[in-house]
């Protein structure tokens, strides 16, 4: 057994390779975004490291380095019900690269900063110093859908900061992730 599990795994090693070089990637490359994308939620940074608007998205997007994830800058305006906001994602393009989703429930909840001044002060729930625009104080869709009822999903709410359940043909916002 020990035999497979090695040649299995010598294997996998070889066919990421092959993978990363048609891909045009070198190991360096590979090394590279590891270490810029992390994809590991366990740093809590200050407001002022905690975003890095992406230059070579058009300035488009930006990089939550606490948890990895890239978010749009500006979510378009607008409300969909559940399977819109889902479509809208799915097709979107933000700088000039498709391969957008409608969040996972926890992903956009680790947006939310009830300690932020504007929180505090009635306003958007976002860290202070965020780069982000467009932001409504409002409801945001997620792409969980809750265990006790298909019929509802997961939303983020930026004016308390709460996550809520809301029926998936009433109407809520969208901000893409990646």
């Amino acid at each position: 057994m020990r035999t497979f599990n090695t040649n299995h795994s010598n294997r996998m090693m070889g066919l990421i390779g092959i993978v990363a070089l048609l891909l045009g990637l070198s190991a360096t490359a590979l090394a590279a975004e590891a270490e810029i994308n992390p994809g590991h939620w366990d740093q809590n940074l200050p407001s002022d490291a905690r975003f890095t608007v992406l230059t070579e998205f058009n300035n488009e997007a930006v990089r939550d380095n606490n948890t990895g994830l890239v978010w749009e800058v500006s979510p378009r305006g607008g409300v969909f019900d559940w399977a819109r906001a889902i479509s809208h994602c799915a097709t979107r393009e933000v700088g000039g690269r498709k391969g957008w989703s409608l969040p996972m429930r926890e992903h956009l909840a680790s947006l939310v900063d009830t300690n932020s001044v504007l929180c505090r002060g009635g306003g958007l729930c976002l860290p202070d110093g965020h780069p982000f625009q467009n932001v409504q104080s409002a409801n945001y869709w997620s792409a969980s859908t809750t265990a006790g009822s298909p019929t509802f999903a997961w939303l983020v709410n930026f004016f308390f900061g709460s996550v809520l359940v809301m029926k998936l043909d009433d109407n809520g916002h969208a901000w893409c992730v990646r």
